[in-house]
């Protein structure tokens, strides 16, 4: 079991098989938040990040109560150097490509670990950046999604 604040954000990222930038992305929060918050360096977010954070993290009930109790309470244990980032969706090119648009201040959207395409809510200024290698990412909702938004742009890795 998780004893601190960023271990429990970790691992239930990790568990939804989501980068530190998806989850940033999904929260609306900076992806530096995130990595601070997950090694110690930030130990007492805003509660309005913890929510966002818990929202898109898709967490209920208990699992909720502990999140919020240990982002309250803080950690008393010394912050770790973290080890290597997971393998999966968002390494490499699409990765750079999606920080860099979002530096710009566009929104970048990924799309979901189930599969669900996202809302949009400006098209014309959105990135998509779509894991070619989740089997949750089907061509013809993708294809879909384009011709409803000609100005939408989409990144596939």
């Amino acid at each position: 079991m998780a004893e601190s604040f960023g271990e429990l954000l970790r691992a239930a990222r990790r568990d939804r098989g989501l980068t530190q930038q998806q989850l940033a992305d999904f929260a609306t929060v900076s992806v530096r938040t995130v990595r601070d918050l997950e090694t110690g360096r930030c130990r007492a977010p805003r509660p309005g990040t913890v929510r966002l954070l818990a929202r898109q993290l898709g967490l209920s009930g208990a699992e909720r109560e502990r999140f919020e109790e240990l982002a309250h309470r803080g950690s008393a244990r010394p912050a770790q150097r973290p080890g290597p980032p997971p393998a999966g969706p968002g390494r490499g090119l699409a990765a750079q490509i999606a920080g860099l648009w979002h530096r710009s201040g566009d929104p970048v959207l990924w799309l979901s670990p189930d599969g669900k395409l996202p809302a949009l809510s400006d098209p014309t200024r959105t990135l998509l950046v779509i894991d070619g290698g989740d089997p949750a990412a089907r061509p013809e909702d993708v294809v879909r999604l384009l011709r409803t938004c000609p100005g939408l742009r989409v990144v596939t890795t």
